[in-house]
């Protein structure tokens, strides 16, 4: 027995980074032995670069060991990423006239993440190191010639013209992308990131809608590569990023490659789209493959760098061996490129980390400018129209204002959507730019502070709403709509109707024709012709279903639905993952459905599921590109051929698919995700508001033509009073025309179906709610009187108890996140446990639960609150004359009431003051009123 052991020797190398023990003390950092070793590092960085001038390597040098020095680790400077200095080496190699600054700066581009202050103490350093932070630079690319194994890029940068090899496609002919056009930002980007990609992976860093992803694509179609998007969310784990279990048709386990790791073996270019998004410990997984070129996978297979397979393969072994042993191959022409939006400084988005630094190279993207904006759109869509031109005025000075709530505005109108509005104006041409702009940035439903600074600086544009007609504060014209010969008109817009045998999937429901939804569906009618996607936002019960179906039902389009919610997960909104005879079967998804036939999907309640999740959608409004959880992925039909790989995985995406996402407006008292802000630019969108007064009325007459006109002008009227004080934050439900048209319903009842119950079951109805009064009453040991006197004051300030309940809701729903809770009998399958369902365990799915704070955690601490109270003798000396002790009284009421449910949140105690004496307890922290009798005792 002993002569089958096998002796092994066994290393462990420890990698650990620097954190903090106290505030002034750190553990000793692997950087203040790597400052002894400077003349080392230099000695290695001119064996990467043997050509660059010796001076201009010790510059560099010089400037990251001065970024690392412990004076500027003491103001918590991010560390440098000394390592990735030989990838400026190389750069410099390529061409000598390239900046030190721009070097350091793709390394550590400071601008991004470090606050101003940081920012200084930085160009203060490379000041000291003569190192120039404007430098002269101009690139140009003089042309690329696609080889065998590589392109051939000719480049002149600063006057200099340098030629150099860079990793290409497996497409051997170059090509640019339909309808991009290029300015000199962009081209200058470009070139940018030409010159990075020769020597490694990087990230490019800019604001959503500025065209990240068009310029990575447009670089992939310039080297002939294929692009394998992997969109990245909050919920991924390595897992998801590198290998998932399934199973075959024979019930046989397999693990199944990622896209990351697909691309890696077929030389792809794979863009992880939303590195902002995912966590830092599942991104940890990609250290290994940026930085050395390996990977070990879940399967016991591990990833070499093509160089060091082919060594292998030089010293004998067979590429057959090396299979069977589970090593690979990564092609040369790998390459990985990064996405994010920039971080926001002084919050805990600061996800540019020294970890992250250290991955890629980092370019950053602005926003396009105004005029270059203007070259594009003309370039696109002809001469630009006068609300056209206003609207890009808008955009600009939003984008330049130093007002925080304008600046944040600006990202309402990115390049994205500008181009979207000035397709729509080239084909349905417009008057004004007011009901244009108020639809981009949902103008109905933005807080009052950003409604004014937004309608103040349209106002100084010249974006004044129209005379006439529109549907904001003013009823619309008239629309018309009709059904001729196959022909469906909406107003002035007219379309063919659509032929389909899918007939029990399209909607056919009870609709009533208003002016006011007429004139959205207008819109709605010429934004689906021109080929966008819909998000439809409003408030709850307006009718964003019934419009969506209506417009659905005219064109005769079938529908896919979906309605989402807070536990909605990446793997759900795709596909839906069973156990059956052993053997998991991936079901698609309403989505993957309306992706293969055509058809509309509606996606209802977007706001509930966690923006993380339908960040997922991005790719595939934008460009027709999703990856699903079971490995298929969705692509373009114009793209099926090019995209490399087992062709019968993908799903082309068909011509007639549309999406309708309906959301409900953001914030209380709805609770949602902000999905518009998240994803509103990628959309067309449209604010649903309650009809006007007139059209509700025409719409309340079909629903209840028996009622009497006056009884239905009040109701309309004190609707319209309630909206007003939701808008105004006194009551907490924006009440809708749902609830309007219920009542109305119920008063088209006749009196006779009403009073159609029997006479003992009112009664004892009143009886069973009398008893349960007197007994709440015994039970806090109240007297009719005490309740009535309570009443008395809980009425008087019942309007404030509801808003600041409201505001304490919203502050509450805040504090709880769901996180994944493991080995739960029912809810999503966890491809994690497929083996163990298999062999009969029950335990194999997950679910969204709100967890206990791991032990050992620190408690969240409450707020604290405390009311002092005057009961001095002048207040009730003077209470006949200004009501000053009511009113105190009901301050008391106000504020018990409405912490009732709050005591863990919120944490208050009482005092009062009189003559005599200055802190009287009423209330301790520690017991505050339980009931009606205990807050009524306080008051008094």
């Amino acid at each position: 027995m002993k002569s089958s052991l096998v002796k092994i020797f066994m290393r462990i190398f420890v990698l650990y980074h620097q954190i903090l023990i106290t505030p002034n003390k750190r553990l000793p950092s692997p950087i203040n032995l790597k400052l002894s070793r400077r003349f080392e590092h230099l000695s290695s960085l001119k064996d990467d670069a043997p050509q660059v001038d010796t001076r201009k390597l010790e510059q560099v040098l010089s400037a990251a060991y001065a970024l690392i020095s412990p004076e500027l680790q003491q103001i918590s400077l991010p560390d440098f990423p000394v390592d990735n200095l030989y990838a400026a080496a190389l750069i410099l190699e390529r061409n000598q006239e390239i900046p030190i600054h721009k070097l350091l700066y793709i390394l550590y581009p400071y601008n991004t993440f470090l606050s101003r202050d940081h920012i200084k103490n930085v160009e203060a350093v490379l000041h000291n190191l003569n190192i120039d932070t404007k430098p002269k630079w101009n690139i140009s690319l003089r042309g690329i010639e696609l080889t065998e194994n590589q392109a051939v890029v000719n480049m002149d940068i600063n006057g200099k013209v340098s030629q150099f090899g860079v990793a290409c496609g497996g497409r051997k002919s170059k090509s640019e992308m339909r309808g991009f056009v290029k300015t000199e930002y962009q081209a200058l980007l470009l070139n940018e990131l030409l010159l990075s990609h020769s020597v490694g992976d990087f990230c490019v860093v800019g604001p959503k809608g500025c065209g990240k992803s068009l310029l990575v694509s447009q670089l992939a179609a310039l080297l002939g590569y294929t692009i394998e998007p992997i969109v990245l969310y909050q919920d991924m784990t390595a897992r998801d990023l590198i290998q998932q279990r399934t199973t075959l048709d024979n019930g046989d386990t397999v693990w199944k490659n990622s896209a990351l790791v697909e691309a890696a073996l077929k030389g792809h270019l794979a863009v992880l789209d939303g590195l902002h998004r995912i966590h830092a410990s599942t991104l940890a997984v990609l250290h290994r493959l940026v930085h050395d070129r390996e990977l070990q996978l879940h399967d016991g297979t591990r990833l070499l760098r093509h160089d060091r397979y082919d060594e292998l393969v030089s010293s004998g072994l067979t590429q057959q061996e090396l299979e069977e042993s589970g090593v690979k191959r990564i092609h040369p022409a790998f390459r990985i490129v990064a996405l994010a939006e920039p971080p926001v400084i002084g919050t805990g988005q600061q996800w540019l980390s020294p970890e992250i630094l250290s991955l890629f190279l980092f370019h950053d993207m602005r926003n396009l400018s105004k005029d270059e904006e203007i070259f594009i759109i003309k370039s696109l869509y002809g001469d630009i129209s006068n609300p056209l031109h206003s609207i890009i005025d808008l955009a600009d000075q939003l984008r330049k204002s130093e007002d925080s709530t304008l600046k944040n505005l600006s990202s309402s109108l990115s390049t994205r959507q500008l181009l979207r509005i000035a397709s729509r104006m080239a084909k349905y041409p417009a008057d004004s730019s007011y009901e244009t702009v108020q639809r981009t940035f949902l103008a109905k439903f933005l807080p009052n502070l950003a409604r004014r600074a937004l309608d103040s600086a349209s106002q100084k544009i010249g974006i004044e709403p129209p005379s006439k007609f529109g549907i904001f504060n003013r009823e619309p014209k008239k629309i018309e709509c009709s059904v001729k010969n196959g022909i469906l008109t909406i107003g002035n817009t007219s379309t063919d109707i659509f032929k389909t045998e899918a007939l029990t999937k399209v909607p056919d429901i009870l609709f009533y024709d208003v002016p006011q939804h007429m004139r959205l569906l207008e819109w709605l009618l010429q934004d689906f012709l021109l080929g966008n996607h819909l998000l439809l936002v409003g408030n709850q019960g307006v009718g964003k279903n019934k419009i969506a179906d209506r417009l659905l039902q005219l064109l005769n389009r079938p529908r896919e639905y979906i309605q989402l919610h807070r536990d909605t997960t990446v793997q759900s909104l795709t596909v839906q993952p069973t156990v059956r005879d052993g053997i998991v079967i991936y079901e698609d998804s309403p989505l993957v459905k309306a992706v293969k036939y055509g058809h509309v999907l509606v996606v209802d309640e977007a706001d509930k599921a966690p923006t993380h999740v339908t960040c997922i959608l991005k790719t595939l409004v934008e460009n027709g590109e999703m990856i699903l959880s079971d490995g298929r992925r969705i692509v373009p039909k114009d793209m099926l051929e090019s995209s490399g790989g087992n062709v019968s995985s993908f799903i082309p995406v068909h011509e007639d698919f549309r999406m309708i996402v309906l959301a409900n407006r953001p914030g209380f008292p709805f609770l949602g995700n902000d999905f518009f802000a998240s994803l509103g630019d990628l959309f067309s969108c449209h604010a649903v508001d309650n009809p006007s007064i007139d059209s509700e009325l025409e719409l309340l007459r079909s629903y209840g033509p028996d009622v009497p006109q006056d009884i239905m002008k009040k109701l309309v009227q004190a609707f319209a009073q309630l909206r007003n004080m939701a808008d105004q934050g006194q009551l907490t439900y924006p009440y809708s025309t749902r609830e309007l048209v219920n009542i109305v319903k119920h008063l088209q009842l006749s009196d006779a179906e009403k009073d159609d119950v029997p006479e003992h079951v009112k009664k004892a109805a009143r009886e069973m709610n009398r008893k349960a009064f007197e007994e709440r009453l015994k039970e806090i040991k109240m007297s009719e009187y005490d309740a009535k006197l309570y009443g008395q004051f809980l009425r008087a300030v019942q309007p404030q108890i509801g808003a600041l309940r409201g505001v304490l809701a919203e502050l509450q729903a805040k504090k709880k996140e769901r996180q994944w809770s493991r080995h739960q009998t029912s809810g999503e399958l966890d491809d994690g446990k497929i083996i163990e369902g298999l062999t009969g365990e029950r335990s194999i799915y997950r679910r969204r639960t709100e967890q206990e704070p791991p032990p050992g955690s620190p408690p969240d601490k409450p707020k604290r609150l405390r009311l002092v109270l005057d009961v001095s003798g002048s207040m009730y000396r003077f209470n006949s004359y200004d009501g000053r002790l009511e009113r105190s009284m009901e301050a008391v009421v106000l504020l018990t009431e409405a912490l009732k449910g709050y005591e863990a949140r919120i944490r208050y105690d009482m005092y009062a003051h009189s003559g005599e004496e200055h802190a009287l307890e009423l209330v301790r922290v520690d017991r505050p009123p339980e009931n009606e009798k205990e807050r009524l005792q306080v008051s008094e």
